[in-house]
């Protein structure tokens, strides 16, 4: 988190009226934020595990809607700017907020010798986090699929090195990587972990 975020500052300094640094750079911090406050509540100081827990909710929730954040960009800017980019995918980013008021709202938190600090939230919390999440990827999943593939037929085998420098491949492998760990997450498949 904390080359993130010096990455992150180095990227505003560079350009600072882009959103995607600024996304990266509230993203990283608020976990610094986060690490600090665990580092306290180890020395017992301010702190406790029930407010870091809450925190840790907060942080991933926002951490999640600037990393959709930075995609829809991606996702609008690749389309050429079309609008129905903006209009499909703002209003299925906006409840990624509510997930952080809903699981705080529905958990309760309990401190035992054995486990530590643990977060016991309802099924229905992962499948509003599914629920969230999944649309929003498969949709620029589509759209980045649609792209590579009309890079390809108008560049043929070129077209990867294309797709590198524009940046398209990384935010490909972005919303992969969100689809796979989605997935995972909703059919638990590691179980209570």
């Amino acid at each position: 988190a904390i080359w993130n975020t010096i990455a992150a500052t180095r990227m505003i300094r560079a350009r600072p009226k882009m959103l995607a640094p600024w996304c990266c750079f509230i993203s990283s911090f608020t976990f610094i934020l986060l690490y600090i406050m665990y580092v306290l509540l180890l020395f017992d100081i301010v702190f406790n595990c029930r407010h870091v827990s809450w925190c840790a909710i907060f942080a991933i929730s926002i951490s999640y809607f600037c990393n959709s954040l930075i995609l829809l960009q991606k996702a609008y800017l690749v389309l050429l700017r079309q609008r129905w980019v903006l209009y499909a995918g703002i209003p299925l980013m906006l409840p990624q907020f509510g997930y952080a008021f809903i699981t705080i709202a529905t958990s309760y938190i309990t401190m035992d010798p054995m486990s530590g600090c643990s977060v016991h939230y309802p099924e229905f919390t992962i499948w509003y986090w599914a629920g969230t999440t999944m649309p929003l990827n498969v949709l620029f999943s589509g759209i980045f699929c649609y792209v590579a593939f009309q890079q390809y037929r108008t560049y043929g085998s070129d077209a990867w090195k294309r797709l590198a420098y524009d940046g398209s491949r990384a935010a490909c492998l972005a919303v992969s990587c969100n689809l796979a760990c989605c997935a995972g997450l909703t059919f638990q498949t590691g179980g209570s972990l």
